[in-house]
């Protein structure tokens, strides 16, 4: 199995993640939904070593049939600054739901924590996304997202 080196990010407590990448397969071509046959991803809190939710998204839902350019939420770069592989804009778009972040919500109770544990229910400060992607050809290679969490204050 191959890792891709890290995304890294922000999340706002108590709200769902929204994931963009470029992933690119065979002969540094952009995949598509058709290149893929499963995906799956795990949450796990970085501080504990937990695993916090696990989903099998449909590849047809995160992995576009074209890259898309222009979308202003799209940062990484553009048509002015393409990226090192000439190219610019995102194909894969994944949702993960605030329900798959345990313990960055309101109720913060749903963190799994050992039976031994004692103390008061640990928030994470950041979680790490493994999405996972296997291929047609039956590769599998995983993409880690590092995601900090910033706990929204109201004052």
């Amino acid at each position: 199995m191959q890792t891709l080196a890290p995304v890294t990010g922000l999340l706002v407590g108590a709200s769902g993640a929204t994931l963009f990448a470029r992933v690119l397969g065979a002969l540094a071509m952009p995949i598509t939904p058709a290149s893929v046959t499963s995906i799956a991803y795990t949450v796990t809190d970085l501080a504990s070593g937990f695993q916090l939710a696990t989903e099998l998204p449909l590849p047809t839902t995160c992995v576009l049939p074209n890259l898309v350019q222009g979308d202003p939420l799209w940062t990484q770069d553009s048509a002015a600054q393409p990226g090192a592989d000439g190219t610019y804009g995102y194909n894969f778009l994944a949702s993960i739901p605030a329900s798959s972040l345990p313990g960055l919500g309101p109720n913060p109770i749903d963190v799994p924590v050992p039976t031994a544990w004692a103390g008061p229910t640990p928030v994470p400060d950041a979680v790490q996304i493994d999405v996972f992607f296997t291929m047609v050809g039956g590769q599998v290679f995983r993409i880690p997202f590092v995601v900090n969490v910033v706990v929204p204050v109201y004052g």
